[in-house]
């Protein structure tokens, strides 16, 4: 499991490349599942190997069918029922057999390209602290192939 832990974050391994100016924050959501038998208690969620870029925030929330799962999207733009049931990772309670929306929000600094290799989630369970990531980097770039 990534991370050595049961919480498990995204699919297959790829890459999000989303054109943005820079400053224009773009959200990347991925989609976690906790396996076991044991509560995971999040204590932070960042960008892995980040370079020229900033992450402006990071959200969790509950995910059903028809919400923020895994993708990419403007903030300005998101009005769906799991984007308005977004809560702060720090302190947020994942229940086994929970499927977990885990979001960052990015903006490129400057004019150069903005990347990161994935995202990382460190959660505690028992006393045992984890870290789980993506397995798709993300990117915002003056322009995408």
């Amino acid at each position: 499991m990534p991370g050595g832990g049961p919480l498990q974050i995204g699919g297959d391994p790829g890459a999000y490349c989303v054109p943005g100016d820079p400053d224009r924050e773009i959200g990347f959501g991925a989609a976690g599942l906790l396996a076991g038998d044991a509560s995971a208690t999040i204590a932070s969620v960042d960008l892995v190997d980040a370079d020229g870029l900033r992450l402006a925030s990071a959200y969790v929330a509950p995910l059903s069918e028809g919400q923020v799962g895994f993708g990419t999207f403007f903030p300005e733009d998101e009005d769906s029922e799991g984007w308005s049931n977004r809560d702060d990772p720090a302190g947020y309670v994942v229940e086994p057999g929970d499927s977990v929306s885990v979001i960052v929000i990015a903006a490129r600094i400057g004019a150069s390209d903005g990347t990161a290799s994935k995202i990382r989630v460190t959660y505690d369970i028992r006393g045992t602290t984890y870290d789980a990531f993506t397995s798709t980097e993300i990117a915002i770039k003056e322009s995408c192939p």
